[in-house]
């Protein structure tokens, strides 16, 4: 009936509920999740894997009579950490593969206390690509026994750093209406790891289709706002605003050699400090390097090689650093941490330098001549 009433021309009960409603022309949604997050037990009317996986074929085989042209999700575990990961994924995959287009997965990256967790934080982008390359590998081992040539991509639709800070305003305890919840006050060290994660995700352009941010505004977000006064740009919108603008095109395979230093972190083992991605748009004949600091200490001297493309100049280069790592936007102070000109690149005849602040997140936009 949703299907119905969103999509279908005219001439149906729900589409011609949706023209008296105002709407004579269908909104044409093509993207739709069957659910959310349903093996978690704070979810009303969860399920198991294969109470679940039935249900969601159902309604995936009703949803594609009424439009064959919509895409569909499928909602895998709740998170990595869920005792029902992996198992949930083979069980419901096995009902729905044939019917479903993506998977759903869920991460949300933390920052706990003593330098071990924070060295762990910072490699957050490390524990994202796992994630993925173990949710891709469910989803082709399913089509495998099913002898399904067909691929499942990755929707990768609710992800963002969640540490809580000073700056968090708690809700009230009794229910009510557009109440504060979980506004979190960003910092620098939460935009560099937020922008590790932007890198993880162009890097898995392949297979992860769909990545959703959760959420955009004053919950976990890089827009605060104020009811009835002003609004604000969060550290970890920088990165985001400047990925989405500049990574069109297509995501390149970068090929990373890293020095004997790296980031420790902790339980993880040894994990390169730095993490890259790189987009090349022929249309505009723009390539956009992105380049991390993950090391809280030390800069970082990368060589660059990009021979292939020609003559290329450097068009814009930003860096989001501060020697607070702590340094955070504010409604009074809205402006304290914003991208700055990085001052240590060159590039000439495809060969560049780049130094990098500790703790950053950069991006060096080049453009053929």
């Amino acid at each position: 009936e949703l299907v119905e009433y969103c999509n279908f021309p005219s001439g149906s009960y729900w589409s011609d509920l949706r023209a008296r409603h105002g709407y004579p022309e269908a909104h044409g949604v093509r993207l739709w999740c069957l659910g959310n997050e349903m093996d978690g037990p704070w979810q009303a009317c969860a399920r198991t894997s294969t109470e679940y996986g039935r249900a969601a074929r159902e309604a995936a085989k009703l949803m594609r009579w009424v439009d064959g042209s919509i895409q569909l999700v499928v909602c895998g575990s709740s998170h990595e950490g869920m005792a029902t990961f992996g198992a949930w994924e083979w069980e419901v995959l096995h009902h729905t593969y044939d019917q479903v287009d993506f998977l759903a997965i869920h991460s949300y990256f933390g920052r706990g206390h003593g330098a071990e967790s924070f060295r762990e934080y910072l490699a957050s982008a490390e524990k994202m690509d796992r994630f993925i390359r173990k949710s891709v590998a469910l989803c082709d081992a399913v089509g495998a026994a099913l002898h399904d040539d067909k691929p499942v991509h990755i929707a990768y639709d609710e992800w963002n750093v969640v540490r809580p800070s000073a700056g968090q305003r708690l809700p009230d305890q009794e229910w009510s209406v557009g109440r504060r919840l979980a506004e979190l006050t960003y910092d620098v060290t939460d935009a560099v790891v937020f922008g590790s994660l932007l890198t993880t995700l162009l890097n898995h352009a392949d297979r992860v289709r769909v990545g959703c941010l959760a959420q955009t505004v004053n919950v976990l977000a890089p827009v605060m706002t104020e009811p009835g006064g002003t609004a604000w740009a969060q550290t970890i919108y920088h990165p985001f605003a400047l990925t989405s603008r500049h990574a069109r095109g297509t995501a390149l395979r970068v090929a990373m050699e890293a020095e004997a230093d790296t980031l420790a972190a902790g339980r993880m083992g040894e994990v390169p400090s730095l993490t890259a991605a790189a987009v090349w748009d022929p249309d505009s004949g723009k390539l956009v390097l992105f380049l991390v600091n993950r090391d809280p200490q030390q800069e970082l001297d990368v060589h660059i090689e990009v021979p292939a493309f020609g003559s290329l100049f450097l068009a814009e280069v930003l860096c989001l650093h501060d020697d607070d790592p702590d340094a955070a936007n504010t409604a009074g102070n809205p402006e304290a941490v914003r991208p700055q000109p990085l001052e240590r690149v060159e590039l000439g005849a495809g060969i560049g330098r780049a130094v990098l602040p500790a703790c950053s997140w950069s991006m060096l936009r080049m453009q053929t001549d």
